[in-house]
């Protein structure tokens, strides 16, 4: 058996146990201790690099994982008259010590409000709003502020679902709810909380920008180097 390819972070639980042929890891300093651990074994920082020149070679690959569980603090600043949000992730094993909302109900259980074991609470100061994870079943609580607002507008009639809103704006061009623009700063947010798990540093975001001036070292990880023929 060849052995697998490890990313270093995981390669000392492997010692002994695997033939290791190659590394591919962005982080040199971080690995050092792993790299002088295999003095012989070559060295990658591009994971498709590695793997063309070392396929043969490869029976299996053991990649790195996240903890099992964490929780992400997202600060966002006052913007007008807008204040200043945080926002806290709980993921993994995490996600079952997420605090209680100060809103529920004694006596009710935060799985029961939110529908399931995952979902998110919106925390005003009159009141808060807990829904599932796809913002599905959103519900006031306590229960009295749901029945004293009553039934809300629909304010994005005529989307409909969401697969086939998708569809729709495919075949037709119409405009759908969540637009590339919107989701576009979704996935950055949820970007930036895995390069600060990967980092593991307070990180301050220059959106304008594209960088981290507060800790420049973690700019490594919002670009890769792009192999001939694939860059634009």
């Amino acid at each position: 058996m060849h052995g697998p390819v490890v990313y270093c972070r995981a390669a000392p639980n492997l010692a002994g146990r695997v033939n290791i042929v190659a590394f591919a890891e962005v982080d040199e300093p971080y690995a050092a201790a792993t790299f002088k651990a295999y003095p012989n074994v070559p060295r990658y920082t591009d994971y498709r690099k590695m793997y063309d020149a070392m396929e043969r070679k490869i029976d299996a690959v053991v990649k790195e994982s996240y903890p099992l569980g964490f929780v992400l603090k997202y600060t966002f600043p006052a913007r007008g008259a807008r204040p200043e949000v945080s926002m806290y992730f709980h993921g993994g094993t995490k996600i079952a010590g997420m605090p209680r909302p100060k809103h529920l109900e004694a006596g009710r259980r935060i799985t029961e409000a939110m529908g399931g074991p995952k979902g998110q609470v919106i925390v005003g100061t009159e009141g808060s709003i807990m829904a599932g994870p796809r913002c599905d079943g959103a519900r006031i609580i306590p229960e009295k502020k749901m029945h004293e607002v009553g039934k809300l507008p629909w304010t994005v009639e005529g989307y409909g679902d969401h697969l086939e809103s998708w569809l729709r704006a495919c075949r037709e061009g119409t405009p759908t709810a969540s637009t590339f623009e919107f989701a576009a700063a979704v996935t950055e947010v949820a970007l930036l909380g895995s390069i600060a798990l990967r980092h593991g540093k307070k990180l301050q975001w220059d959106a304008r920008n594209m960088r981290f001036p507060s800790e420049p070292e973690a700019d490594k990880y919002l670009w890769v180097e792009l192999r001939k023929g694939w860059d634009a």
